[in-house]
């Protein structure tokens, strides 16, 4: 008896001195999918998964990224990303979440760099309650997290973003990309509400509405200016 509890002592030891004693000594091609191989017991249970899918888990997580089209560059310009804060009507902060510029350089076929201009500004949020954290990308940049935050007046009070319909770049001017707002209360409902045009447009006398019911909100927004020359 002793000796095979030693024996079997040995065959332990050997085991977890070489692991390949337990598993396949014998090389194969895994000819599984790419998904069979990274999720082997299904626990992502993702046969069937859609994008649609993906995106409402994104949501759910406070996850969202929008893109907006720039329109076309035929030079080099000077590229800044604004976060404004409004307060019960009034400007209380104005921050440059981004200072660049509008060229960024890739390789072509024979691997020489060559520089075209960007065409697209991708803002991706993540948010909770209150507070959101933004980065911004093009093909030129990528900035790093930042937090914006709004005051909030009640726990029963929500926040939401919105989009500004799509405008193309204009010289000089703030063109708004995206607005994070605080609801407001109603005092018919005893609660909170926030309501209204869901895609904002500037001169529109929705969105001009519904900014004006916001007790609080943030937009960001872009502007295209000359690179001052040194």
């Amino acid at each position: 008896m002793k000796k095979v509890i030693f024996n079997f002592l040995i065959l332990i030891a050997a085991c977890m001195l070489n692991p390949l004693n337990l598993i396949g000594q014998e090389r194969g091609i895994d000819t599984r999918t790419q998904m069979e191989q990274q999720d082997p017991l299904d626990m992502l249970k993702s046969e069937g998964m859609t994008t649609l899918d993906i995106l409402n888990m994104l949501d759910f997580a406070g996850i969202k990224m929008k893109k907006f089209d720039l329109g076309s560059f035929a030079q080099p310009y000077q590229l800044h990303v604004f976060a404004e804060k409004i307060v019960d009507g009034k400007t209380t902060e104005i921050d440059t979440l981004l200072a660049y510029n509008n060229q960024y350089y890739f390789p072509d076929k024979d691997g020489k760099f060559k520089y075209d201009f960007i065409n697209q500004i991708r803002l991706l949020t993540q948010t909770d309650d209150n507070q959101s954290f933004i980065s911004i990308k093009t093909n030129a940049v990528s900035t790093r997290k930042t937090n914006i935050t709004l005051p909030k007046e009640d726990n029963r009070q929500f926040f939401l973003w919105r989009d500004f319909v799509h405008q193309p770049w204009q010289l000089n001017q703030n063109i708004p990309l995206m607005l994070f707002g605080a609801a407001w209360y109603d005092k018919a409902i005893d609660n909170y509400r926030f309501c209204g045009t869901v895609n904002l447009a500037q001169e529109e006398e929705a969105t001009k509405k519904l900014i004006a019911d916001l007790p609080a909100y943030i937009i960001i927004s872009y502007k295209i200016t000359e690179i001052e020359k040194i």
